[in-house]
Order: C-alpha cells, then structure tokens, then sequence
C-alpha cells in the first residue's frame, strides 16, 4: 500500500484502546490494545509503532447492530450516510501559483485494486480523505497523494537551472514509484505551463502546437481503440490527431489509458 511520508511531529506511537475505537478490516474483528496513527488519523496501524508485523485497522462499526447493511457498505466501499464518492477535478493554477511558479496538484486511487486508475481531485477532497467515520472520502480504502507542480521557467535544464519539464520528469518518477500509475496520467509534463500553450505568431487565439508521434502505447481513441501516429496537445481538448489544430477538419479526441478507464468506471 502506498503512504505518504510524515514528519515526526505526525506520528502518534504508543496508543491504546480498550475496544470500539478499531477493527481488522478482513475480519471485521473488534481490536484491543496498542496501536499508533499518522496525521490526524489519516492511517492507523496495530502495535505501539510500526514494525514488520503491523496491520492497518478502520474505524470500529458494530456489525451486530446492522449486519445486512454493513456488509452492503462493504461491498460498495461507501457507507451509506457517510462517505462519499470521490470526484475527478482539474485543477487551475492561482495568481499565487503562477507567482511563485509552482502549483499543488492531488491524486486519489483506490487501496484494495492495484489496477485501479488514478483519479485528480483538488485540495478540499484530498484533506476530506481520511481513514474514520464521516461525511468525507473514505481513507481507510482510498490512497491519496500530493507533488509540487513547476509551471514558470526555462523549459529543459540549462547548466544549474531547473527546467520545468525536466523537474515535472523528476517529480513524477520518483511519486510513481509509491503511487503506481501516477505517470500514465501525468504524461504531459508541461502542462499548465507557458510550453503547453504556444500562441505567439499571427495575433491572440492562434494556436501553433508542438506535435508529438505514438507507437499506440499511449492513447486510445474514444472507443478504446489503440492510436499510432501523429498527435498534438491542445489546451482546452487536451491530445488530438494529427500534427497541428485545424478549425476546418475534425479531428479525433485521444484519452490515455488512465482516463479512458475512468470514463468506464463512471458509466457503469
């Protein structure tokens, strides 16, 4: 399972309950004795701190006042009443972000399905993802993660100068490996950024792309079909065939695999 790292200050060790505070969540079984927490019980874990045999524990429910209707939240994930589904957002960059040249950007994916997509959403759904009853996204089944996102600067690295697609590279790299999909995602690394929306010729509204080339491995169309050849990113439609926009002919809208798994998730 994929954790986020926490400073000191955020690592509770050497808890106890004594019982109806957490539970295995397998066996459903009631735990009693020490155990210990992460931010404001973001992830909790047995023992008093986190050893090879730890196990993760969620929030206690007494399954024998309501068995039908726990199971039944179980099963969907969301407790009727009180979590609630997460819901994919773009984000758009500040007047802060764009001055600082940074921006937050936060992920979601589900704990229990190593093949489950990534899901965007923005800040107020990643602090309301936490891992205890309530109306809020449910932590004890979802993983969540946050990357600082470069959008000011040189494109590519000069000399001691960090570019903003070679530091996104490195930023989604080393997020990926503890969060596995992330980069299938995140593949365009200058978006948001001065690179992704290229309109300095012929007047304001022209856009003139960079253009890209797929061997098929990377989108699909909106059928699920695989892509091979040109495409171009466009910053309101996001990738599309062919080497440059045209207003004249149409030209076919591309999904990553991530997004076009989210969009049959949605419709079923």
């Amino acid at each position: 399972m994929a954790q986020r790292y926490y400073p000191k200050s955020q690592r509770h060790l050497g808890q106890f309950t004594s019982g109806q505070e957490w539970m295995h969540p397998i066996s459903f079984e009631e735990y009693k004795g020490p155990y210990h927490y992460y931010g404001k019980y973001d992830i909790v874990f047995t023992g008093a701190s986190k050893t090879a045999t730890s196990k993760l524990l969620i929030p206690y429910i007494n399954v024998a006042t309501d068995p039908q209707n726990f199971l039944y939240n179980r099963i969907t994930d969301i407790s009727l009443g009180e979590y609630i589904a997460p819901i994919s957002k773009k984000p758009v960059p500040t007047s802060a972000d764009i001055s600082t040249g940074y921006m937050m950007r936060y992920f979601i994916k589900k704990s229990n399905d190593v093949s489950a997509p990534v899901i965007e959403i923005d800040m107020k759904q990643y602090r309301k993802c936490i891992a205890r009853p309530g109306r809020h996204i449910n932590g004890a089944l979802f993983n969540k993660i946050s990357l600082r996102w470069k959008i000011r600067g040189i494109r590519r690295d000069l000399d001691n100068v960090k570019g903003v697609e070679d530091t996104n590279r490195r930023t989604v790299y080393a997020k990926n490996i503890l969060f596995n999909g992330l980069a299938d995602l995140l593949r365009d690394l200058t978006r948001y950024t001065e690179y992704d929306q290229i309109a300095v010729q012929n007047g304001p509204g022209i856009f003139i792309p960079d253009f890209y080339e797929t061997n098929g491995s990377e989108f699909v169309f909106t059928d699920g079909s695989p892509y091979t050849g040109f495409y171009h990113i466009h910053p309101t439609y996001g990738a599309l065939v062919g080497k440059k926009h045209s207003n004249t002919f149409r030209q076919d809208k591309l999904l990553s695999f991530s997004e076009y798994a989210i969009i049959q998730a949605s419709a079923k």
